[in-house]
C-alpha cells in the first residue's frame, strides 16, 4: 500500500539527493517540464516525430503514438531503431491509444532496468578495486595492496563473468598513471587543451624574460 503513497523510480532506482528531491517535490510539472525538455532535444537533433510526441500532452501523445510510430513500425524501437518490441498486436495498440503500455513491453522494460542496474553496479566495483590496488601501489602501502588482491580474489570467484586477471589489472595500472600524468591542478585535460595551456604558458614566459 504503501507504493500507492511514495513510489520508487524505477527508471532511476540509484538517485543522487538533488534528483530525489526533485522527483517528489517536483511532481507533476517536474514531469512536464523534462517531457517538453525532452522534445526540444529531439527537435534540435532532427528527430521531429519524437520531438513532436514530447511536446504534446501526454494523452494526446499515446493516441500519436499508437496510430502513428508504433502502428506504422510494427512494434516499439530505441531512438536508432534497434527493437524493444517487435511483435504489438492491434489489441496492443488499441490499449495504447487509451494510454496504457503493452503488459509484455513493461516487462521487458522492467528486465532491461534491472540488468542494466546489475551490469552498472558490478562493473563499478570491478574498477574500484582495480583503483584500490592502483592508490595502494601508488602510495607504497603493501597492506592496502594485499588487501586489494584479496577483495578481487573474492570478487573473481563471485562475478566470473567480471573475472580481474593479472593483465585487466596491469592495463589498468597503467591507464592510471596514464591518466594522472594528463592531470592540470587535479584535473585531467584533454590533449588538445594541454597543448593550449602549455603553449599559452611558453608565450607568457617569453613574454616576461628580459632581454639581454
Amino acid at each position: 500500500m504503501t507504493g500507492l503513497l511514495v513510489q520508487q523510480n524505477r527508471f532511476n532506482p540509484d538517485p543522487s539527493v538533488e534528483e530525489f528531491f526533485g522527483y517528489y517535490l517536483g511532481g507533476p510539472a517536474l514531469s512536464v517540464g523534462k517531457r517538453i525538455g525532452r522534445g526540444i532535444t529531439d527537435f534540435q537533433e532532427g528527430n521531429f516525430e519524437r520531438g513532436f510526441e514530447g511536446i504534446l500532452p501526454a494523452g494526446v501523445s499515446n493516441m500519436y503514438k499508437a496510430v502513428g510510430r508504433y502502428s506504422r513500425e510494427g512494434g516499439i524501437k530505441t531512438r536508432r531503431g534497434d527493437p524493444i518490441y517487435d511483435d504489438i498486436t492491434s489489441g496492443e495498440l488499441a490499449v495504447q491509444f487509451f494510454g496504457f503500455a503493452p503488459a509484455e513491453y513493461i516487462r521487458i522494460q522492467e528486465e532491461n532496468q534491472n540488468l542494466k542496474n546489475i551490469d552498472r553496479k558490478t562493473s563499478k566495483k570491478r574498477s574500484d578495486l582495480m583503483k584500490d590496488y592502483y592508490l595502494g601501489m601508488r602510495m607504497g602501502t603493501w597492506d592496502d595492496m594485499d588487501e586489494a588482491l584479496l577483495e578481487i580474489l573474492k570478487f573473481n570467484k563471485a562475478n566470473p563473468s567480471f573475472n580481474i586477471d593479472y593483465d585487466s589489472l596491469q592495463r589498468s595500472v597503467l591507464q592510471h598513471l596514464k591518466s594522472s600524468g594528463k592531470m592540470y591542478n587535479g584535473v585531467q585535460l584533454s590533449p588538445r587543451m594541454m597543448d593550449a595551456i602549455e603553449a599559452n604558458r611558453v608565450g607568457l614566459e617569453e613574454t616576461f624574460i628580459a632581454p639581454k
